[in-house]
């Protein structure tokens, strides 16, 4: 039995490219990339477009609280 790969980050704007580069190399790696997104509004369009990522918008006109980096932490519960 394959045991699936879930891969959990959160960013914030200024790391920006940092978050471009690695979600395009552990994407391929992984089945399920959950972001916690402090401070956006709105997903990257620079984010590949893939049914693998799952995206919390925390940003100041979002209802998600800005965790910081904790937000990698959101899906446990799950």
């Amino acid at each position: 039995m394959k045991k699936e790969i879930t891969v959990t980050m959160a960013s914030f704007p200024p790391r920006k490219a940092g978050l471009i580069l690695t979600v395009n190399a552990i994407l391929p790696q992984c089945d399920r990339l959950c972001l916690y997104l402090n401070g956006y509004d709105e997903v990257p369009e620079e984010l590949p477009k893939s049914d693998k990522l799952e995206i919390v918008l925390a940003g100041p006109n979002s209802d998600a609280p800005d965790k910081g980096s904790q937000g990698k932490h959101h899906w446990l519960a799950k």
